[in-house]
């Protein structure tokens, strides 16, 4: 969530501190098991940090509740911004170093900040380390796989970036569909001659796809709860992702590492979690006297 934007109230600690006080008695009142955070400048560049180190540092130092607030914050994960952040917010390509710290999901590095308390959540993607949801020509399954790989290498978030890029421009979606968009429009009073009469969004198969990833994720859930190893099924989903993959586990096709492209082999997966399911509560019936 955004709570606030700076520039709509004076740039001071006080005036900080008083927002997250408030935004927080709200949720330890009304919705204390709700997940809040502050999230702060969206990408901030390198130079922009020490404003945002200090705003945190602000919040961080109330003397009220709104100490308590998490602050999250889409940057890379570097030590600079330990001790500032909470919930990092990470892009879902590979990780790799540059000199201001680790980018993308550094499966080690993001676990450690995972083990000192901390959140590690994943937005954006590029292939070959992490499906591409957004993008029109890729398989439909690119935006199925993601919540799969969230699963196996222990993702906190999923942070969608955009739905409906379109409505931000004077963009024909109908024309020339792009990246960014998920939903289509029911109906268009930008361009007449697209407009389909239907009142509501017209869902992309990027968007099916998602939810269906979406549907596995709670069915390994399910799984877990009931004691199910499901380490075998998900591995064969993701054979790799992020930066735990090498040369020897892409396709030929180079961009594509080796999870399916086509939805046979995550509907038989789950229909394998269902049936492991579905024997785990038959044997629970049965010892009932």
């Amino acid at each position: 969530m955004n709570g606030w934007v700076s520039g709509f109230f004076p740039d001071t600690p006080s005036a900080w501190q008083a927002a997250a006080d408030a935004w927080e008695s709200w949720f330890q009142a009304n919705a204390p098991e709700v997940v809040r955070f502050k999230y702060m400048e969206d990408e901030a560049p390198y130079y922009h940090w020490p404003n945002v180190i200090q705003k945190a540092q602000w919040i961080k130092t109330s003397p009220g509740p709104g100490k308590d607030l998490k602050i999250a914050f889409s940057a890379r994960l570097s030590s600079e911004l330990v001790g500032s952040v909470d919930f990092w917010l990470v892009e879902g390509h590979a990780g790799f170093r540059d000199s201001g710290g680790t980018i993308g999901f550094d499966i080690p590095v993001a676990h450690q900040r995972q083990a000192a308390g901390e959140h590690v959540g994943v937005y954006n993607a590029q292939r070959p380390s992490y499906g591409d949801p957004d993008a029109i020509d890729d398989f439909a399954t690119d935006a199925r796989i993601n919540p799969w790989i969230c699963w196996k290498y222990g993702v906190d978030q999923y942070f969608y970036w955009e739905t409906a890029y379109y409505s931000e421009t004077t963009h024909d979606i109908w024309a020339a569909p792009y990246a960014g968009s998920l939903v289509y429009t029911g109906v268009d009073v930008k361009h007449p001659d697209e407009n389909r009469g239907l009142k509501g969004p017209i869902m992309s198969l990027r968007l099916k796809n998602l939810r269906r990833g979406f549907q596995d994720y709670e069915y390994l859930w399910l799984a877990r709860v009931n004691g199910i190893p499901t380490e075998a099924i998900v591995n064969a989903i993701v054979p790799a992702a992020f930066n735990d993959y090498d040369d020897n586990s892409l396709t030929s096709q180079s961009s594509q590492p080796t999870w399916a492209q086509r939805g046979y082999a995550y509907e038989e997966a789950r229909h394998s979690l269902a049936e492991l399911l579905q024997k785990k509560l038959r044997d629970h019936h049965k010892k009932q006297p």
